[in-house]
């Protein structure tokens, strides 16, 4: 009886044992690797930029109600309509009720005139309607409201396309007759203004200002120091009559306050690039236009100038950039990867010299294979490196399988 015991007691520990090394084994794996992809990483300053453009007010000096003919920061060309002024309120509505009418006017008869049913692509169609979607959604996640409109229209206009090409028979005779009803009596009712506000230059209209317009002149480049920046203030406008104003859509600029030690990888007309948060815009050509040093001689602000324009940059005063001194491409290892190993390396004179490499273990099959890199860039504050990609044979390859976590690593290890 003691030894059945005994027998069923040694069973149940080996059991035990084994369930435990499985119940191990299959939570720990001594070997964990990744795949190596290629990555593209950016040494650059990170700068709060002031942008600094030529910027006239727009003043109405006409009494009436104001009636924009265009939106706000839309392009306008020199002698352009800015506004019309109605004597009344309810013109000013009524036209700008007008202008919704005519719209939808305009949408029905290109659908009507979009009648060719061999040209049209249904996959192109709904690729352009998730389009649509994707604008109305980020732009009410982002709150950047402009563009939801005019998205929203085209939207439905697409959706109206793909319904004829399918089959779908739509008939828009009796809404296009009130639509025009309507538009003729909202049409009468507005009249015809007594005076138009129009653009003295080309350029972006903006429905605000900010104070400082004469401030931030492109003029006065010389006197913007870091002392400068840090006694900002926007001016007061005396002008009666501001309804807005025109930003230049030519040469503008940027100021940065940086330390003097950055300041000196600056070379006035060195070319670089900026990188921004917009969406419009998420990169920009810059050019170095001028450095410019405290009093103390601790701080500096470089001066960048800029021939791209759009309606986002034309709104923006201040923001969140990065100054882009150079780019490196390759491949991305984590630095885990990274291993030391000695090895024999002879020189053209048949000299033989043991020297230490960098390196990292590629997963072939079931061993392990040691593999130089040749590390071109290391960003602060990150867990990985880029690596240079060569075509020789023997290099390290997009897509190949290294060993981030494992001990005792050596050519040929078996690993399961």
């Amino acid at each position: 009886m003691g030894k059945g015991k005994f027998a069923i007691g040694v069973v149940v520990t080996i059991l035990a044992v084994f369930v435990f090394y499985q119940i191990y084994a299959a939570l720990y794996n001594p070997i964990s690797t990744e795949i190596v992809t290629q990555y593209t990483a950016t040494d650059g300053i990170n700068v709060t930029g002031v942008l600094i453009r030529e910027e006239s007010v727009v003043i109405n000096s006409q009494s009436g109600a104001l009636h924009f003919e265009i939106d706000d920061s839309e392009r306008v060309a020199a002698g352009g309509v800015i506004a019309n002024v109605y004597e009344s309120e309810s013109q000013s509505l009524a036209a700008t009720q007008m202008d919704a009418v005519k719209k939808e006017i305009d949408n029905i008869r290109q659908i009507e005139e979009y009648n060719d049913l061999n040209a049209i692509d249904i996959n192109s169609l709904n690729a352009k309607i998730f389009d649509k979607l994707n604008i109305i959604v980020s732009s009410s996640a982002t709150g950047y409201y402009g563009n939801i409109a005019d998205a929203k229209e085209e939207l439905l206009t697409l959706i109206n396309r793909k319904q004829i090409a399918t089959g779908e028979a739509l008939d828009f005779s009796e809404q296009l007759r009130a639509l025009e009803s309507e538009y003729a009596a909202l049409k009468a009712a507005a009249g015809v203004p007594h005076k138009k506000v129009t653009a003295k230059k080309s350029g972006y209209f903006l429905s605000t200002v900010d104070g400082y317009e004469e401030v931030l002149n492109p003029k006065k480049l010389s006197s913007i120091t870091p002392e400068f920046l840090d006694n900002l203030k926007p001016s007061k406008t005396e002008e009666t009559g501001v309804m807005g104003k025109l930003v230049s859509d030519y040469t503008w600029y940027i100021a940065a306050s940086v330390s003097i030690n950055d300041s000196l990888q600056f070379k006035e007309g060195e070319e670089l690039k900026v990188i921004t948060n917009l969406k419009s815009n998420p990169e920009i050509n810059v050019v170095v236009e001028r450095v410019n040093i405290s009093k103390k001689e601790d701080r500096a602000v470089v001066i960048l100038s800029c021939q791209e324009m759009s309606a986002e940059l034309s709104s923006m005063r201040t923001g969140a950039m990065t100054i882009v001194k150079k780019r490196y491409s390759g491949l991305k290892v984590s630095s885990k990867a990274l291993r030391m190993k000695d090895v024999t390396v002879t020189n053209d004179n048949g000299q033989s010299n043991v020297v230490s490499q960098t390196g990292v273990y590629t997963v072939s099959g079931m061993t392990v294979q040691f593999v130089p890199v040749e590390i071109i860039y290391s960003p602060e504050n990150s867990d990985f490196v880029i690596c240079k990609e060569k075509a020789e044979n023997g290099a390290l390859k997009i897509y190949d399988e290294i060993v981030v976590k494992g001990k005792n690593m050596y050519d040929g290890k078996i690993i399961d």
